[in-house]
């Protein structure tokens, strides 16, 4: 697609108030353009995200520790009994990661702490 530049928009991923947001940046003047889709993708996040963003207790469960997750994750696909992967992000980070990229953990790289 052509910029009124006269440059080309190419694909590009923008963070836009902390969430990664796909879009189209002209390869001349680095205007970015949304489709309409992308913006309700966007919309729908920042929702989610309104909807989740809490402050939770960690508990104890068995010989381990967890966390409950809000009910309302359930809209975008977490499910009790999923796996999920998580990492170290940081010093007091924690990533925690569902659907298609943790449903290939294995038994072998699955550690139980119970």
């Amino acid at each position: 697609m052509k910029c009124e530049c006269g440059g080309e928009f190419e694909p590009y991923t923008e963070n836009v108030e902390g969430i990664p947001l796909d879009c189209l940046k002209c390869n001349r003047c680095e205007k970015i353009l949304y489709t309409s889709e992308q913006m309700k993708d966007f919309i729908g996040m920042k929702t989610m995200m309104k909807k989740t963003t809490t402050k939770r207790k960690i508990i104890v469960l068995g010989h381990s520790y967890a966390i409950t997750l809000p009910k309302s994750l359930e809209e975008i696909g977490l499910k009790a009994g999923q796996r999920v992967s998580m990492k170290m992000t940081g010093k007091k980070t924690l990533e925690v990661k569902f659907g298609e990229e943790s449903e290939r953990i294995t038994k072998e790289n699955v550690k139980g702490d119970d």
